[in-house]
């Protein structure tokens, strides 16, 4: 049997596949509308529910006008939210499979295609990853995250072969198909700020050491796909509505005392959510380091540390550092981590390096399930509630207060309301429901 991952031959690889769709598929079926999914339910700013895609086209107008530039994320939302939740959940499975993939594949060769990476690559998503829920499972979470991020990985993955001496261009003969790059380009550096940020540095990088060390000639492909990722960014970061939510938070001064604040609040970020990564990272580099004298090698895992230094640093221009926008500079911590995994994963027996994974796999089983009864409990909670505002509003009532929903789990995506009808989003799910208000009655116990 060949070492590579072959779909024939690989079963391991599949079935893991096909766990992690089933297990993720579980916890999204359990996921119902939370908050913005609500909102965006609306054709933005206005009463009028999307029902079709001409609604969506009017929404992303007005949304990029007055509130953000990010028209391919709130594209996917609004289309998903149109077409229902059971269709989202099946395909943000297959989703979410391609992005551990996709990680794999930037890390390394085919070689990394084993099952053994890619349960090392979805453990690593699933306890490093910050906001998991918010980023993963909530719909508009995950739009903004995980959706968008699979887009950008996908474009980055000709650029990360440039790397390997290879141009994946090379049989488009004619420089029309070359060209035709300028489109996902343009997709790419229109999804997220961060992650769509890192995407260009990244490719530019690339092409980079492709022409100066490599001494080879750049095929037109890669300046097509470039010029799109930065037409696409600056389409996005010139939205109007991008200055009108800047000034809604405060403004967005730069002065040298708020950018060392928010230096220091970016450091922090780093401290408080991936220090455990960064450890991770900086103890298997230090080995890979004297394991590896191939100095390219060596600088492979430093390029994915820095893309993630930069997603991270460049929420220094932003006045909100939520820690869902860490998502772009963990995924590329993961990367790098796992670029050095497999030489130095060698290093350790065989046997012990199965004892490892057991336990961690027994870790995982534990938090999985607490998560699944958890957002099985907030779901069949919400289904109820759903039930009684239904009976209410059939009575004729118009002004309704329901019982709190809790959660207990940091991977159950849930959000309630709040206590005050004319606060966000109150108001939209009372919109939603028919309603001129709702409200939480009582701050009851976990039921």
């Amino acid at each position: 049997m060949k070492k590579g991952f072959s779909l024939g031959k690989d079963h391991m690889f599949l079935n893991i596949c096909f766990v992690i769709f089933l297990g993720f598929f579980l916890l999204n079926c359990f996921t119902p509308k939370i908050t913005d999914d609500y909102t965006y339910s609306f054709i933005y700013l206005t009463d009028r529910r999307v029902e079709h895609m001409g609604d969506v086209i009017r929404s992303l107008y007005i949304h990029y006008h007055h509130w953000a530039g990010r028209t391919v994320i709130f594209f996917l939302l609004q289309t998903f939210l149109l077409i229902g939740k059971p269709i989202f959940n099946i395909v943000t499975g297959f989703v979410y499979v391609s992005y551990l993939i996709l990680l794999l594949k930037l890390a390394g060769r085919r070689r990394f295609m084993k099952g053994e990476y890619l349960f090392l690559t979805a453990m690593a998503a699933w306890f490093f990853i910050p906001a998991y829920a918010e980023t993963m499972l909530w719909m508009t979470g995950a739009c903004n995250y995980l959706w968008v991020t699979v887009i950008v990985l996908l474009f980055l993955i000709p650029y990360r072969a440039l790397w390997d001496g290879k141009n994946v261009g090379e049989g488009l003969k004619k420089q029309g198909l070359q060209l035709f790059f300028f489109f996902p380009g343009i997709i790419a550096g229109w999804c997220n700020e961060t992650i769509s940020g890192g995407c260009i540095l990244g490719a530019a990088i690339f092409m980079a050491e492709y022409k100066l060390l490599q001494k080879k000639k750049l095929p037109a492909w890669t300046f097509a796909g470039l010029a799109g990722n930065v037409a696409g960014f600056g389409m996005m970061m010139a939205a109007p509505g991008n200055y009108i939510r800047a000034e809604g938070m405060g403004g967005n001064s730069l002065d040298l005392v708020t950018l060392e604040s928010r230096w220091t609040g970016a450091v922090n970020m780093l401290y408080e959510h991936l220090l455990p990564l960064c450890m991770i990272f900086t103890f298997l580099y230090i080995v890979f380091f004297m394991t590896v004298e191939n100095k390219k090698e060596r600088c492979l895992p430093l390029l994915f540390l820095l893309l993630a230094l930069a997603c991270n640093f460049s929420m220094i221009l932003s006045p909100y550092y939520p820690e869902r926008s860490m998502f772009g500079c963990a995924t590329f911590l993961i990367i790098g981590a796992l670029t050095v995994y497999e030489r130095t994963a060698a290093l350790v027996d065989k046997k012990w390096r199965i004892a490892a994974f057991g336990s961690l796999l027994l870790l995982f089983l534990f938090t999985y399930y607490n998560a699944l009864m958890d957002t099985a409990h907030t779901y069949v909670s919400n289904r109820r509630r759903e039930s009684y505002i239904q009976e209410e509003r059939d009575k004729g009532g118009r002004n309704i207060k329901v019982e709190e929903i809790k959660k207990k789990s940091v991977y159950n995506p849930w959000e309630d309301m709040k206590d005050k009808p004319d606060e966000w989003p109150n108001v939209d799910i009372g919109k939603y429901y028919g309603l001129d208000t709702i409200v939480i009655e009582e701050k009851g116990e976990y039921k």
